[in-house]
């Protein structure tokens, strides 16, 4: 028997106002991350990644639809970050361009 989810998104959208205007930062995202899993969100710049991070690592709660962590749901916690023993979301390092002469594996083990 498979270990349950420790990341459950179901839904999951973050709208945000800017000047007058709704910017849909995350759009009807659904996934599960099991314990010692590793993904890869990628995209061009400005499509969400970082916002949809903020959801999953419960810095951010979503605008609709649940993230939850460990069986506690984001939008349930008083103060998010400090009721989750280890953060289960780490992002990695973004600036690989400056890594140019690092092996692959470094850059993996420069990330953490």
């Amino acid at each position: 028997m498979s270990a349950p989810p420790l990341v459950v998104a179901r839904d999951v959208h973050r709208d945000y106002a800017l000047a007058g205007t709704a910017v849909h930062a995350v759009r009807g995202v659904t996934l599960d991350v099991t314990a010692g899993e590793h993904l890869a969100i990628v995209g061009p710049s400005g499509c969400g990644k970082s916002t949809l991070l903020n959801l999953l690592g419960a810095i951010d709660r979503p605008t609709q639809g649940s993230v939850v962590i460990s069986g506690t749901d984001v939008a349930r916690m008083a103060d998010r970050m400090a009721n989750i023993p280890f953060p289960p979301v780490r992002e990695g390092n973004r600036a690989f361009h400056v890594l140019d002469d690092v092996s692959t594996r470094r850059r993996r083990v420069a990330m953490w």
